[in-house]
């Protein structure tokens, strides 16, 4: 009875154990991501510090420089005072004068546009062509996509289904050869 036991509780204890050690896979894969995950954090965390700090400095800097009466604000002079409300005057005449051509517009633009795509499609994409260059070397792994994983899936189950029966066959013969065996005594007496 217990051989018979065994043999038919044996492959719910193999998928247990499967499902267990894939679990474990999982748990350790997480584990490995998360480190990768922290160690991008510290070293970012140790550049922002850098940057932070040198903010820090530029920043006392300035407050230093104010504080001695030394910072003054950066003017270029292009007009002096005196011309300032003629200067003014006539820039708005000129742009109140200035005649808008609106379809030399609309053809630069155009051309514009058209200089761009030729130029877009005669960069080379650094990306595109290494995947070309993998694709053609074929160096690319066929893996069947979720066909051949479910084939796989399907053998595997046969598989076990084949044991399953082998054991429940084997598992048959030595009881009938115990029945046999008991028979056999029996009619010896």
């Amino acid at each position: 009875e217990l051989l018979a036991f065994i043999s038919t509780t044996q492959a719910d204890w193999k998928r247990a154990w499967e499902e267990e050690l894939q679990n474990i896979l999982n748990e350790q894969r997480l584990v490995k991501d998360v480190e990768a995950g922290l160690g991008e954090l510290l070293e970012d965390t140790k550049h922002l510090s850098g940057v932070l700090e040198k903010l820090d400095k530029v920043v006392d800097l300035k407050l230093e420089e104010r504080a001695r009466k030394e910072y003054l604000p950066k003017f270029i002079d292009v007009v002096s005072p005196d011309e300032a409300k003629d200067a003014k005057e006539g820039f708005l005449r000129q742009i109140t004068c200035v005649d808008v051509d609106h379809q030399r517009r609309l053809d630069a633009l155009e051309v514009a546009e058209r200089l761009r795509r030729q130029e877009l499609s005669a960069k080379v994409n650094e990306f595109d062509e290494e995947l070309e260059e993998f694709v053609s070397q074929r160096k690319l792994r066929k893996t069947g996509g979720t066909e051949e994983v479910e084939r796989r899936r399907e053998e595997k189950n046969a598989e076990i289904m084949k044991e399953m029966m082998k054991s429940a066959e084997e598992a048959e013969a030595a009881r009938r050869a115990k029945v046999a065996q008991r028979k056999a005594a029996k009619s010896k007496k």
